[in-house]
């Protein structure tokens, strides 16, 4: 196991990071969202609800008629072992069953 002298500066180094991250991504967050605000007004919302106007409908079509974004896939030639058959012969023993 990892000694605890070693742990622990780690641990709180990475907690370290992680809390200024959190915090100061959320203030940035913030700090954007109350100059947008302040600059836009009551505009702020028309971002939100025409955001919500073309991803409400999409979602409900996407969920009804069965569509579903495409996803891409290695052909299955990728996944062929190309080595001679004396080759593979001699990782059998090494493997087994398993199939590559």
């Amino acid at each position: 196991g990892l000694a605890y002298k070693r742990f622990a500066p780690a641990s709180l180094s990475g907690s370290t990071l992680w809390s200024v991250i959190y915090v100061g991504g959320g203030t940035a967050v913030a700090s954007v969202i109350d100059r947008t605000s302040s600059i836009l007004g009551q505009a702020t919302w028309l971002f939100f609800v025409a955001g919500a106007m073309v991803a409400v409908p999409t979602l409900i079509v996407r969920q009804f008629s069965g569509m579903r974004p495409v996803v891409a896939t290695r052909d299955l030639a990728f996944y062929e072992d190309r080595r001679p058959a004396h080759r593979r012969a001699a990782f059998s023993p090494l493997i087994g069953d398993f199939q590559v």
